[in-house]
């Protein structure tokens, strides 16, 4: 029999939580965290900084130990689109827990629909993103267009 199944059968010895049965004092607190929060009408980095600094809200950049890690995000075509598919995520959370901030509000879906716009401009010059932006043809096009390595820089 093995040691799990004669330990169940013990009621007196059954563990209760992890502590019991690990190293730690059952009253010992593993960690704690401050998460800090952005207030309502925060100021906002462009898409392109939000996305090279990691955040869209300046007063959550942290940087350890005033080491910032920046790096700039090339505003090429799906540079763009990254960016605002970034800047749409962080807006997103941000409404999570600020829901009547009608300016964020108003911010997400600008960025939506330059987006969607953008990402519709793409696909047409570059092709799909995606399989969801497959046009269905008499053939299955998502392989016909070049692979991105097989763009130009220039091209991109």
């Amino acid at each position: 029999m093995d040691y799990d199944k004669l330990l169940m059968q013990m009621p007196e010895r059954r563990p209760r939580s992890g502590a019991d049965i690990g190293d730690l004092p059952q009253e010992a607190v593993i960690a704690m965290t401050y998460t800090p929060m952005q207030r309502q009408g925060s100021a906002k980095f462009e898409p392109g900084a939000a996305l090279s600094r990691g955040t869209l809200y300046p007063g959550l950049e942290l940087p350890l130990g005033n080491n910032y890690n920046v790096r700039p995000v090339r505003m090429t075509p799906l540079g763009e689109l990254q960016a605002l598919h970034f800047s749409i995520t962080e807006l997103s959370l941000y409404l999570d827990t600020h829901c009547s901030d009608r300016e964020a509000l108003a911010l997400l879906r600008a960025y939506q629909k330059a987006y969607r716009e953008k990402r519709e401009e793409y696909v047409k010059r570059f092709g799909p993103l995606s399989k969801q932006d497959v046009v269905c043809s008499d053939s299955y096009d998502w392989i016909d267009d070049p692979w991105p390595w097989e763009l130009g820089r220039r091209d991109i």
